[in-house]
């Protein structure tokens, strides 16, 4: 029993190892797979197709293979269309990409920005290389320019290449000239050669031996940290005062005497570093990490532009504020770049290189892959976007933290946008607005610079984000705009976060993200009665409309005094009077009675809303909303002239038809139980060509109601003609419709008329009661 006990232990150990090891593998592959990662990737922009980059097929003056290439888009539905730059892949070992802008487009005495997403993973436990860099060149050398290219492993593709020499300081000539970079670097190489250096078959590894400087500062500021792990910092490739050479006994192969020499090799000289204190992996973690280079151009005709770079700022997943990110500013000496006011523009692109492995157990150690996906191009646009978040109730801006929110407060999120660049516009953007939890949106509008503002739905789409086209930022619109939302607060206690809203353009993306706050609940309760949220009323209604219902406080103490119902009609303010401002009754359960005048009960707009909303001087209620539709009672089509049968006269009296079919439409939304009265009025037909008492027609409109009724004369007073009662629907009566040849609206003409083309007008008047 023993033995079979340990036997079926032991299966079960081997059994779990093989699942773990399987599920790791699958991961690894994941992670790793250029494709796959693309799905992973936050939202960028498209950058195939619009001439941004150059990517040649080979790379430096040693015309390598270029790895880099441009990834095709994601095709994610839930994101605009997108895709990235690959600059390598992990188990190939010794490789170089790079990609380059198109022509000399870094115009070093102009602002620039660019934001990019960027990637780097191998697989867990196992030693990446060697990392990527952002690069501004100016190399006018031969097979440089948009094909620059130093070396791979430590070089990075920008940093000088050990020479393998026994000259001094011979290693600056190998670099990308004329050249400033960013590395993000991945690979620690603090491996210095051995006693007895063969030079020619050993290259030495050393640049990250030594300290970083200007650690969160300027360009020289101390104080200077250990490099310990994986980093980023910067600096002049092409300067020989960026490495410093080490002087140590070595040979070369090829010396039949085998004597010694003294070899070089060197340190990099590392400025602005950002790494973990606690020596993480900063970069190949297998996660997204926001970058954002910022460059301002000098602005008193010197030669000193300033560089601030920003790491992992934004959580790729929320697009919120991170509590790691790390910002560098540094100084940039333009003159180590070779340009001038007259001649300022540069290269800037991405270089990156893999290395090699002396591990045979993981064969794959030295090499990764590593992604670029951007958000803003430098030399496209210089967008920026911002969110404020106003507690208008209180008046007071809301921070990240805070905790003076109340339940039921009206609260308005502003998002503006700008586009600081000199010459280029931000064009088609999209908003993607994310609404913080625990608010709920009552009206949406948006400015571009300082035209009218246009209103748009604040209906969320199906991935949660209420989208609005906002079109082109241009000089013609100042390159501004702003959106704004207003909503109110759902009241309960609760703890909100972050909210980042997108703005997608063609050639620029931003995000803006609201601040996290507290909720703390509202006592105050309204509530309208059920008969009262949706009602009818006829236009003009002596008594008005009256909305009633319940109000809930806290304290059955609180006087009803020190309660105000605030009312707004059709989004107006209204100042209620003082009996309709405050709550009746006693204990935590009150009463309201508001009645909107009969003045106010117009037909424009129709249906009218009412909103009401309770304060204490503390805390605010919810608000309601009541619908008041407005009945009326109004003549629909009517046939525009009326006309009877042409008539010979002989000297008799004698009633004349109507010519045709007439229309008389009274179109009726009153409530139910209404009545309405037509009737119709003139004051008789006149000869078309005098208009004088004289020549009046001799005879009368008249009225019959049946062929047996007793006709009335239509005179100066009214005549009844029709009555109906209303069933609280829309319908529609057409008064004429019944009418025969002898009954309804007739011409009675007397014996003495005289010849002549005859007309008048007939005043019609409804009514309706109540």
């Amino acid at each position: 029993m023993k033995l079979r006990r340990k036997i079926l232990f032991g299966l079960l150990v081997v059994g779990t190892l093989g699942a773990w090891q399987t599920v790791m593998s699958a991961r690894a592959r994941a992670a790793t797979d250029p494709t796959a990662v693309m799905q992973t990737a936050p939202q960028g922009l498209e950058i195939s197709g619009k001439g941004y980059f150059d990517v040649p097929a080979t790379i430096g003056t040693n015309n390598i293979a270029n790895a880099a290439k441009i990834l095709p888009n994601s095709g994610r539905s839930s994101l605009a269309p997108m895709d990235g730059v690959q600059l390598s892949a992990y188990g190939n070992h010794d490789t170089g990409g790079a990609v380059w802008s198109h022509n000399k487009s870094f115009d070093m005495y102009q602002n620039q920005r660019a934001s990019m997403w960027i990637y780097v993973s191998g697989v867990l436990g196992q030693q990446v290389g060697d990392g990527m860099a952002f690069v501004l060149q100016n190399d006018g050398d031969a097979n440089e320019g948009n094909q620059a290219f130093s070396g791979i492993g430590e070089s990075l593709g920008v940093w000088g290449v050990d020479p393998k020499s026994d000259t001094n300081n011979a290693i600056a000539s190998t670099a990308i000239k004329n050249s400033w970079a960013l590395e993000f670097d991945t690979r620690l190489n603090q491996t210095a050669p051995g006693t007895g250096w063969n030079i020619s078959n050993s290259t030495p590894d050393d640049f990250d031996n030594g300290q970083g400087y200007g650690y969160s500062g300027t360009d020289g500021a101390t104080p200077t940290e250990d490099i310990t792990s994986q980093h980023l910092a910067s600096g002049y490739p092409g300067l020989s005062s960026t490495y410093t050479s080490t002087g140590q006994n070595a040979f070369f192969s090829n010396d039949i005497l085998n004597l010694f020499h003294t070899g070089y090799y060197y340190t990099q000289k590392h400025i602005g570093l950002i790494r973990s204190a606690d020596g993480d992996d900063i970069i190949s973690d297998a996660a997204w990490h926001h970058v954002v280079i910022d460059y301002k151009a000098p602005t008193d005709g010197g030669t000193t532009g300033q560089m601030t770079y920003t790491y992992n700022d934004e959580d790729p997943a929320t697009g919120g504020a991170t509590k790691s990110s790390e910002s560098v500013t540094e100084d940039i000496d333009l003159g180590n770049l070779g340009v001038s006011e007259a001649d300022p523009d540069v290269y800037w692109g991405f270089t990156g290189s893999t290395g090699d492995t002396t591990n045979s157990d993981y064969p794959d150690e030295g090499t990764e892959t590593s992604l670029v996906v951007f958000e803003q191009v430098p030399t496209q646009v210089e967008a920026k976007s911002d969110a404020t978040m106003t507690d208008v109730t209180q008046d007071k801006t809301v921070t990240s933290g805070s905790t003076f929110v109340k339940g039921n407060d009206q609260i308005q999120l502003k998002y503006n946008l700008s586009d600081q660049s000199a010459n280029r516009d931000w064009n088609g953007i999209n908003a993607k607005l994310k609404v913080p939890d625990g608010v709920t949106l009552s009206s949406g509008s948006y400015t571009i610079g300082s035209g009218a503002a246009k209103s748009f739905s604040t209906t969320p789409a199906t991935d949660g984000y209420v989208d609005v086209s906002l079109g082109d930022l241009s000089a013609a619109t100042s390159k501004t705009a702003t959106v704004t939302l207003n909503g109110a607060v759902t009241n309960s206690t609760a703890s909100h976060a972050v909210a980042t809203s997108k703005f997608i353009g063609s050639n620029a993306i931003t995000t803006a993200t609201t601040p996290s706050f507290s909720v703390t609940k509202s006592p105050l309760t309204l509530t309208l009665d059920d008969d009262r949220k949706a009602q009818s009323v006829n236009a003009g209604a002596t008594a008005g409309a009256t909305v009633t219902g319940t109000l809930n406080v806290a304290d059955s103490t609180v006087a009803n005094n020190d309660v105000t119902l605030h009312a707004t009609w059709d989004g107006q303010d209204e100042t209620l009077p003082t009996g309709d401002a405050h709550p009746t009754g006693s204990g935590t359960t009150r009463t309201f009675s508001v009645t909107v005048p009969g003045s106010q009960l117009t037909t424009t707009p129709n249906p009218h809303a009412l909103a009401l909303y309770a304060t204490d001087g503390t805390d605010n209620s919810n608000t309601v909303s009541a619908s008041l539709t407005i009945g009326q009672i109004k003549l629909g089509d009517t046939s525009a002239t009326l006309t009877f049968m042409p008539t010979f006269l002989n000297g008799r009296s004698q009633t004349v038809m109507r010519d045709g079919s007439w229309d008389l439409d009274v179109d009726d939304t009153l409530t139910k139980g209404s009545t309405w009265q037509l009737s119709a009025q003139t004051d008789g037909l006149y000869r078309d060509d005098v208009d004088a008492p004289g020549n009046k027609l001799s005879g009368n409109l008249i009225y019959k109601s049946s062929s047996t009724a007793q006709s009335q004369t239509l005179g100066t007073t009214a005549v009844n003609i029709d009555t109906g009662s209303s069933d609280g629907t829309e319908q529609t009566t057409d008064v004429a419709s019944g009418w025969s040849g002898d009954t309804g609206l007739l011409l009675d003409v007397d014996g003495d008329a005289t010849q002549g083309t005859y007309s008048g007008k007939i005043q019609w008047t409804l009514t309706a009661a109540p």
